[in-house]
């Protein structure tokens, strides 16, 4: 009988602990997939990420170009200034030779 009794009570304490089991399994169960969500959820940000980059980047090159044009531009209007500056310079100097002479 005491034999029988403790049998029953292993059964017992196996059947609360297969129990337990599944709890835990479905425990852990649920944190996947709770992970999997927050990955997904980081994937999706990351991309989202990736394309402002690769956006921002094309801004950017774009920036460079028209800043190296406007350079450019105004190197040239710099240097017209210059031949107008020295043109002007020639002229008052052959204006003041005249008024000399």
């Amino acid at each position: 009988m005491a034999k029988l009794l403790r049998t029953r009570l292993d059964g017992d304490e196996l059947s609360a602990r297969c129990k337990g089991l599944h709890e835990e399994k479905k425990d852990l169960g649920d944190k996947v997939e709770g992970i999997v969500a927050e990955k997904d959820e980081h994937a999706k940000v990351v991309s989202d990420l990736e394309a402002r980059l690769k956006e921002s980047k094309s801004r950017l090159e774009e920036f460079e170009l028209r800043v190296v044009k406007e350079r450019e531009a105004n190197k040239e209007l710099e240097e017209e200034l210059i031949m107008y500056k020295k043109q002007a310079v020639e002229q008052l100097e052959k204006g003041f030779q005249k008024a000399t002479k």
